[in-house]
């Protein structure tokens, strides 16, 4: 009896096992997909899940075994030698040429996966297109046999930036420390330009408290004085012909790319230099 019944489950599991059902190539119009436009059967939410995390993060041509290996589920059907996933956004970005920092993404109204074959040709158009909210995608499918097939694609284009924000707390008046600050892409326009290069934070600190969470602005940030008064620091001389490193003494403190007086000891002469890092002068000879 034992034995019958390790049988008969043996030859059942198949059946529950989650399943692949659509077509071999997947466009991805966007990242909230809704779990009944997933072409899947039998898969437990949490195999939904997977699944819909894997078609929003990877693309390219995948096999079936290496999709078995990203979804690490048990009996997964794919039920084709291989899955194309792309996205609206990169083929948008190629086809009509945009630059890298403008994102398209499919609105609420418009279906998040759109099923197509392997072999056919897929183009975009967007004719009058003002490259804002709302606007209208055209996708024509081409399959093997030259029939055409359109469908619309309603979306949002998005500028979108390059910037830092802080991870925890940081007090006004303060530095901030490099393992503090993560980058993100935001399509919010300061009044004021967001901080580019987290490098140039040993220049400034803060002029008021920042929350967790906040983009760094650079009106957020008041030059620190990298040069003080009476504190030895490089002096770099440099012509077309020559780059001397030396040391003098400034008069005055100074911020990032301020100019300041130094005094050479040595030589007991002045110059007048750039202020372009913590206890550097550079002097145009």
């Amino acid at each position: 009896m034992k034995l019958l019944l390790s049988f008969v489950l043996l030859f059942s599991l198949p059946a529950f096992a989650c399943e692949y059902t659509g077509l071999d190539g997947i466009l991805v119009t966007k990242k909230d997909i809704k779990t009944e436009e997933l072409p899947l059967k039998g898969c437990s939410p949490e195999e939904q899940e997977m699944f819909k995390n894997t078609l929003v993060n990877l693309e390219g041509n995948i096999s079936a075994f290496q999709l078995n290996e990203i979804l690490g589920f048990a009996n997964f059907k794919l039920n084709q030698d291989r899955l194309i996933i792309t996205s609206l956004n990169k083929m948008t970005r190629q086809q009509l040429a945009l630059k890298d920092n403008i994102h398209v993404s499919a609105r609420n109204n418009s279906p998040a996966l759109i099923s197509f074959q392997s072999h056919d040709h897929l183009s975009l158009f967007c004719n009058g297109c003002l490259y804002g909210e709302n606007q209208t995608l055209t996708l024509h499918v081409k399959n093997i046999l030259g029939e055409t097939a359109q469908k619309l694609i309603n979306v949002d284009f998005r500028t979108l930036f390059t910037a830092y924000r802080v991870l925890g707390a940081t007090a006004a008046f303060a530095q901030i420390p490099s393992d503090n600050i993560e980058v993100v892409q935001t399509d919010s326009i300061p009044h004021t330009s967001f901080l580019e290069d987290p490098a140039h934070l040993k220049f400034y600190q803060t002029n008021k408290a920042l929350k967790a969470g906040e983009l760094i602005k650079m009106s957020d940030l008041s030059p620190s004085r990298i040069i003080k008064a009476g504190i030895r620091s490089e002096l770099i001389l440099e012509n077309k012909f020559i780059k001397i490193k030396t040391h003098g003494i400034p008069r005055s403190s100074g911020v990032i790319g301020e100019f300041v007086e130094v005094y050479h000891p040595e030589k007991k002469k002045k110059y007048y230099g750039k202020v372009i890092d913590i206890n550097k002068v550079h002097v145009d000879l």
